[in-house]
């Protein structure tokens, strides 16, 4: 007869459920779900929202322990229609934000939502920063690193010591009759000094990050190679003047120098002959360069449409981009700022039937390589501006003042990335390297966030991928198939 001790049957069972959630719970971030969940969540969610620190939205780890899932679905896909229907925790949330509306995502379905869910709740946690090295007490406790108090007292110390000496110095000079320091000597000495070092300085710091501005990269665009020339015309000219008005102010207070008693200043009060060539010459610079600036802006700002160029939108608010994109017919369809609301958060005027098709993104720009683009732009509330540095693109989004700008990328993201890694071996940033959409004019306390990806892409990839996707009118007005006659269908069928 088998007899059972309840508590090791009991412990074994507990031993198994923790060891087998576990190992679930770390199976689950190789899960396709989780996988989807985080792209899902990097493109849609990660402008306004981090998963354990309140951004412009909350911090959603933890999100299903608050919420049911079904309701969470809801709030995603059309919180206006959800508030609209009085429900408490929406209208809470609403208030709480101070008004501030959240984008609808009627494009995601169920799916994609739990997706979200799923990578929200078991992303990997950031590691716990560690703690500063500290001797202990005799208490046992840490002790307090004290060490920048040390550097602050010593500061202080140093320059009370600093004043005593020169206060001294005052005093011996007074009373022996004659300065012990020649301070208009070391003055002058100091000036070709701070001239070398901040040459050094300048210098250094330039080797070290040039490799990281956006002209190292390569302008993506055909305009940007021009805007390059001139922005290069235009740091040679002024960089001679700066560098040598710099040499030239830091120089002349060591030549010149006060050389003792006997010594006089020549006084030269007016000469109308130079007055006029400094005024002359310098004004004729500034003006070739401002016309050289006015006429290279204006072919880039000013150029007519190209006959095969194609149209995309983007919509600024606080804070993210959202791209519209014209469906099959070609043609965006017209806009209208009253109809802002619910799955329509870029305001489509539906009465447009060139909208029917027109498609809406967030978190990425897709474009096509060696294809004109017209990037017309709208914002729904302050002064935004769409810079795309490596395209060398930027134009203001304002309120109530449509915009645009025509160019023509032609360097696919792919093939960027792989010259940048060519160039850069070493260096893994360049591995996942991307053109990047900013946002150019500080436009409220979550500014810094608004960016999305911009992938340049071959015309095949752009079709392929622009197919994935539904428009918000189709999603809502879905095209109902009548049903098949299978008997009329099987009789035909016979007769033949």
């Amino acid at each position: 007869m088998l007899h059972f001790n309840m508590k090791k049957v009991f412990a074994l069972l507990t031993v198994i459920l923790v060891f087998g959630f576990g190992a679930f719970a770390a199976d689950m971030t190789k899960d396709p779900g989780f996988t989807n969940g985080e792209k899902l969540f990097k493109t849609n969610c990660a402008t306004c929202h981090a998963l354990d620190k309140k951004v412009t939205g909350p911090a959603l780890r933890g999100v299903t322990s608050r919420r049911k899932e079904a309701w969470i679905i809801k709030w995603v896909k059309d919180n206006a229609a959800l508030r609209a229907t009085n429900d408490p925790e929406a209208v809470a949330i609403f208030n709480e934000y101070k008004g501030v509306q959240m984008t609808a995502f009627g494009n995601l379905s169920d799916g994609d939502i739990k997706n979200i869910l799923v990578y929200v709740e078991n992303a990997p946690a950031p590691a716990a920063a560690k703690a500063p090295v500290a001797a202990a007490t005799d208490g046992g406790q840490p002790a307090e690193d004290t060490s920048a108090w040390v550097y602050v007292l010593l500061a202080i110390l140093l320059f009370a010591l600093l004043v005593l000496s020169l206060s001294i110095e005052s005093k011996v000079s007074k009373l022996l009759g004659k300065e012990l320091i020649n301070w208009n000597k070391i003055n002058a000495i100091m000036f070709p000094v701070m001239l070398i070092a901040g040459s050094m300085y300048i210098y250094h710091y330039f080797t070290k990050y040039a490799p990281y501005t956006y002209f190292s990269v390569g302008a993506g665009t055909e305009h940007g190679k021009v805007l390059d020339q001139m922005f290069m015309v235009t740091l040679t000219i002024t960089g001679i003047v700066f560098i040598l008005c710099q040499f030239l102010a830091f120089t002349f207070p060591y030549f010149y120098r006060h050389k003792g008693e006997g010594t006089k200043a020549f006084y030269y009060p007016h000469n109308n002959q130079i007055e006029f060539w400094w005024t002359i010459i310098p004004s004729i610079v500034l003006v070739s360069l401002l016309v050289y600036g006015l006429k290279t802006w204006n072919g880039i700002t000013m150029q007519d449409k190209p006959q095969n160029a194609y149209e995309i939108e983007l919509f600024a608010r606080q804070f993210d981009w959202t791209v519209r994109y014209a469906g099959p017919d070609g043609k965006l369809g017209k806009h209208d700022y009253h109809k802002i609301g619910g799955a329509n958060f870029v305001g489509m005027d539906y009465k447009d039937v060139a909208s029917h098709d027109d498609i809406l993104n967030v978190g990425e720009v897709h474009l096509v390589v060696n294809q004109p683009v017209v990037m017309n732009l709208r914002s729904q509330d302050v002064i935004h501006s769409a810079f795309i540095p490596n395209l060398r693109v930027q134009m203001n989004a304002v309120p109530g003042i449509p915009t645009s700008q025509i160019f023509t990328p032609i360097v696919t993201t792919k093939e960027m990335r792989a010259r940048l890694q060519e160039e850069h071996p070493n260096d893994p940033a360049y591995n996942t390297w991307d053109y990047m959409l900013l946002c150019n004019k500080i436009c409220g306390a979550s500014h810094y966030l608004m960016k999305m990806v911009v992938i340049v892409e071959t015309k095949e990839e752009y079709e392929h991928w622009l197919a994935t996707l539904k428009s918000p009118y189709q999603a809502e007005n879905p095209v109902v198939v009548p049903a098949t006659d299978t008997v009329s269908t099987n009789k035909t069928a016979a007769l033949k």
